[in-house]
């Protein structure tokens, strides 16, 4: 059945580096999807601001957070260390199709 992927929740592009390694430790064996939103701290990133919350905080340290988290030496050594294999969308579709789920 589905499950859930642990969901990384940070305030910090460190605490999210850190909470991002725990879970890759943590992982059971399967096909996971994790799902980020990469950019850069911009002032056209700094102008935008999430459709739930029109007058709260700009995302562009969020999204900042997670390209330092995608392209950090400690992510990429969790990945290599664990034995995890990064897919693409095209990979994901077939291992999904192979198990009967779409």
């Amino acid at each position: 059945g589905d499950q859930d992927t642990p969901r990384v929740r940070a305030t910090t592009a460190e605490e999210q580096i850190r909470s991002t390694v725990q879970m890759l430790r943590e992982l059971p064996p399967g096909l996971w999807l994790q799902v980020t939103h990469p950019g850069l701290d911009v002032p056209e990133m700094q102008a935008m601001r999430p459709a739930w919350d029109p007058d709260g905080d700009s995302i562009a340290k969020a999204r900042a957070a997670d390209t330092a988290t995608l392209t950090s030496a400690e992510v990429a050594a969790a990945i290599h260390e664990n034995n995890l294999e990064l897919v693409g969308y095209r990979d994901l579709r077939d291992r999904m199709r192979e198990a009967g789920e779409l």
